[in-house]
């Protein structure tokens, strides 16, 4: 999802139009990502709570969506104010993902054609939480943390997230090499849902395996 958004549409291969979510009745939401995971769409809001609509069937999106709670973070352990969530697989397929980010809105100046340093504010995320969970399995198999994820690295963004296999070659020299060396195993890379930010990077990369999830390194 390019930017947070209050319903959500489906096409299925074949449809005509558009098919619209049903929202959950109890409060108006604001979703930040939705994925496809085995059978149904998940889409996490603001809070951090997903709903889920199982669209197997045909009927799922008119009937009211499933909750999920969110695992628990503390927020003031982090002593960050704002965060950002996204859903992905697990690389078997397996397992929905929870990725929290957390962060900072910092005050931006924009510059273009259509405006002459106008004041906006702009998340900047400092580290992040990954949560993992079998969205099959029984109520008291909750949310599990994410510490490793191997040689795979996890590229979440306003497109669709996906794990891409990256070989660690700290010792090449080359130019080229050299430039994509930011980008290793075991690593969570975090694109905005615009490029050219006010920013020095477009691109944000944290690695799970660091004592302090944080900020690695920005292109």
């Amino acid at each position: 999802m390019v930017k947070p958004s209050r319903s959500l549409w489906i096409a299925r291969g074949g449809d005509v139009s558009w098919t619209e979510l049903r929202n959950p009745r109890a409060h108006r939401v604001v979703y930040e990502d939705a994925i496809v995971h085995k059978g149904k769409v998940f889409a996490v809001e603001s809070s951090g709570s997903i709903y889920s609509w199982d669209i197997r069937g045909g009927s799922g999106a008119c009937s009211d969506p499933e909750e999920l709670r969110p695992p628990h973070v503390d927020f003031c352990e982090l002593r960050l104010q704002w965060e950002s969530w996204k859903l992905a697989e697990s690389v078997d397929g397996h397992r929905l993902l929870l990725a929290c980010m957390y962060g900072e809105q910092v005050k931006r100046r924009r510059f273009n054609i259509h405006s002459n340093g106008d004041k906006y504010l702009e998340f900047v995320a400092e580290g992040v939480r990954l949560y993992e969970r079998d969205v099959d399995a029984g109520p008291g198999d909750g949310w599990s943390p994410v510490t490793c994820l191997g040689d795979q690295s996890l590229f979440l963004g306003a497109n669709y997230p996906f794990f891409a296999r990256v070989v660690d070659d700290q010792a090449s020299s080359s130019d080229s090499d050299r430039q994509w060396r930011l980008v290793r195993p075991n690593c969570v890379c975090f694109a905005e849902g615009q490029l050219f930010r006010s920013w020095e990077y477009d691109v944000e990369v944290f690695d799970l395996g660091a004592s302090c999830c944080g900020l690695t390194a920005g292109t």
